[in-house]
């Protein structure tokens, strides 16, 4: 490859990596962190102040006396079929103040019975600690919404993305001869190109990842505005509900939902080896209900960070979307917490290696004609002093 080339190349990777390296030091470190949100939940926030959750059968005992006291719950709520520390009791619920809108603040409440059979309602004091290193993950602190946020990011992606290419293709001519190179010593550039380019190339392919998938975070909104107006002639709503079978259910007087703990069993029925972990009632605006179930199914894909959804109808516990479900979908290997954990370790290293490493880019290396000249002029000046030197000449 042209010497000019590598240089070009070495030049667009280095302070294009400078500038995307700012904002991905920080996103990188705080994702590193987010794979252990749970413990740090549960180290920052105080014990519930709230009795032993019900049992699942006496749920709808607890579900009335809820929604005679709390109006609010009657929107929507959610009943835990697994609890523990983050979720303390069997039923939740949330409010909006200010309205149900993205980034709106909201408050969740428990209820639970305590011994004496009385009603008990807590608010959710957990700590937001690991949301607000979540929110550090995905907007790296900027001072705007988190629309405008997550557009600078997806810039931030794409620049990251041409740092790896180029990256890449200046290494590409040294890449046999300096592969598992690392060279220790007193030139401590060196020793941090070194160390910058074998992390960069053996983690290149979750770089990679890393960099297509926070361009789809960042711009899916303006993608799905590009295809319903240049594709679907603004139809795009409605090709989504094509197929989709109805999953919700009319409220009726005096009808009342299945159990919960019957319609575990009948969803367990139905797919077999599905782990529900919540029901969540959602009451719509038309006098309609639907039920969506939260699970997991190990093996599968999941639609949620960590689990999979299906929408229902709360009276019969009849599946009629389950498209998105673990079960249903096409099976693929999942990471687990500790493969998850150890790609953020190496990211975190990665990314402590590149900025004591930004420098030693910069330095001058065998990349031009020029300085090439100037490595073999002094390595020549060198041989020829051995060569001179007394020692040798009696040696021979």
């Amino acid at each position: 490859m042209r010497a000019d080339v590598v240089k070009m190349y070495k030049d667009v990777h280095t302070w294009v990596g400078i500038f995307s390296g700012l904002c991905l030091l920080i996103a990188f470190y705080a994702g590193a962190i987010t794979m252990f949100e749970g413990p740090l939940k549960q180290w920052a926030s105080p014990p519930p102040e709230l009795a032993a959750p019900v049992a699942l059968s006496d749920t709808q005992a607890l579900v009335d006396a809820t929604l005679a006291t709390n109006p609010d719950a009657a929107r929507g709520y959610t009943i835990h079929v697994e609890t523990g520390p983050d979720t303390p009791a069997r039923m939740s619920w949330v409010v909006w103040p200010e309205g149900r809108t993205r980034g709106a603040p909201s408050f969740t409440y428990y209820s639970s019975f305590d011994e004496a059979g009385a009603l008990q309602i807590a608010q959710d004091e957990t700590s937001e600690v690991a949301e607000f290193v979540d929110i550090l993950h995905r907007q790296v602190g900027l001072p705007f919404n988190a629309h405008i946020s997550n557009i600078v990011m997806g810039v931030v992606a794409m620049l990251y993305a041409v740092a790896i290419v180029s990256g890449l293709i200046v290494l590409l001519p040294s890449l046999v001869k300096d592969l598992f190179e690392l060279r220790m010593g007193k030139n401590l550039k060196r020793m941090w190109l070194d160390t910058h380019n074998v992390l960069g190339l053996f983690s290149l392919p979750f770089h990679i990842i890393m960099a297509l998938t926070a361009l789809g975070f960042a711009f899916h909104d303006q993608v799905y505005d590009i295809q319903n107006k240049t594709i679907w002639d603004g139809r795009l709503g409605e090709m989504f509900e094509v197929g989709t079978p109805v999953h919700h259910a009319d409220i009726l007087e005096g009808q009342a939902f299945l159990p919960a703990d019957q319609m575990v069993a009948r969803v367990n029925a139905q797919v077999p080896e599905y782990q529900v972990k919540r029901l969540n009632y959602h009451f719509n605006r038309d006098n309609t209900v639907e039920v969506m179930v939260d699970g997991e199914r190990d093996g599968y894909a999941h639609r949620g960070p960590d689990y999979g959804i299906m929408a229902g109808m709360p009276i019969l516990a009849i599946l009629c979307r389950r498209n998105i479900c673990p079960a249903i979908r096409a099976r693929m290997m999942q990471p687990s917490p500790a493969s998850s954990r150890c790609i953020s370790a190496i990211s975190a290293v990665r990314l402590c290696v590149g900025p004591m490493s930004f420098w030693a880019l910069l330095a001058p290396s065998c990349s031009t004609p020029e300085t090439c000249s100037g490595l073999r002029a002094d390595a020549n000046a060198r041989a020829r002093a051995i060569r001179m030197s007394p020692n040798r000449s009696r040696q021979s």
